[in-house]
């Protein structure tokens, strides 16, 4: 997989800048912000990449955890 083909969520901590950056790369990105999800519990946004075939990008030490569940394919471990 090249890097641009990445498919990333992006947790609320996430600055906008950033996601800009990554969408001027021709990263396909969804922000948590944009899609009004604020708030959402670290379990439904790694569900919601699970599903969306997404890796999630995120300043949130928690989301390490929810990494060592062993039904989460590897691309849906968190980018911290």
């Amino acid at each position: 997989m090249k890097f641009h083909q990445v498919r990333i969520l992006a947790d609320e901590n996430v600055s906008p800048k950033v996601v800009a950056f990554l969408r001027d790369q021709g990263i396909d990105v969804v922000d948590t912000k944009e899609r009004g999800w604020q708030g959402k519990s670290d379990d439904e946004l790694l569900e919601t990449a699970y599903q969306e075939n997404r890796w999630v990008l995120t300043h949130d030490s928690d989301f390490g955890s929810l990494a060592t569940l062993p039904l989460l394919a590897p691309q849906n471990l968190p980018l911290t």
